[in-house]
């Protein structure tokens, strides 16, 4: 394989980093517990009931960042890191191909300012994450980019490489498929499934 392209939360972490994050910033006194609260509840119906990956982030967003500055959440970001679980057999397997020359590659739907520097602090530098657009005081907006399996896919495509794509979830599985082999780690009873069926590696 060329590119390695791994998605972020529940493959490379054993956790939701968004999710994660807003309950580190509600540690901090930045948000309520009804934010969390409310951010679940979106999530579970997300998960379980059908609801859009854009109808979920576009609520969370209106919830908790629009109308803030970006930079206000620069200070937590680092020691937030340091308290991620990460999925230990991914992450081999990315420090193996690394050393294996390849190419890698963090595809999430996490926003920028986030997967960013958490893949950074593994040593990637390839991020594809979901934008968000600032007004004029620097203030949070709208989301401009949403990165969800489609899009994993489109950008997967756009490489032009012979890739392997790592994921977690049913969700991205349009990515699953774009890459010319599929590893489903750590998946979801919907993906392992599929992966089953597919025969493809299960890590």
């Amino acid at each position: 394989m060329n590119v390695a392209v791994f998605d972020l939360d529940g493959t490379l972490l054993r956790c939701n980093s968004s999710f994660s994050f807003c309950r580190y910033l509600r540690s901090k006194g930045l948000f309520s517990s009804f934010d969390l609260i409310y951010c679940a509840i979106l999530y579970y119906r997300h998960v379980y009931f059908g609801l859009s990956l854009w109808s979920l982030h576009s609520r969370v967003f209106k919830r908790l960042f629009k109308g803030k500055s970006v930079e206000d959440f620069f200070p937590y970001i680092s020691p937030f890191i340091q308290t991620l679980p990460w999925y230990e057999p991914a992450l081999s397997r990315l420090n193996q191909l690394r050393s294996d020359g390849v190419e890698i590659h963090i595809f999430s739907s996490s926003p920028r300012f986030l997967v960013a520097p958490i893949a950074a602090s593994i040593g990637v530098d390839k991020v594809v994450a979901t934008d968000y657009e600032i007004d004029n005081a620097g203030r949070l907006w709208d989301i401009a980019t949403l990165v969800d399996g489609e899009k994993k896919s489109q950008m997967l495509q756009k490489i032009g490489e012979e890739t392997v794509a790592f994921s977690d979830s049913q969700f991205d599985l349009p990515f699953l498929e774009s890459a010319s082999q599929a590893i489903a780690v750590n998946p979801t009873r919907a993906l392992l499934k599929i992966a089953l069926q597919r025969n493809w590696e299960i890590l």
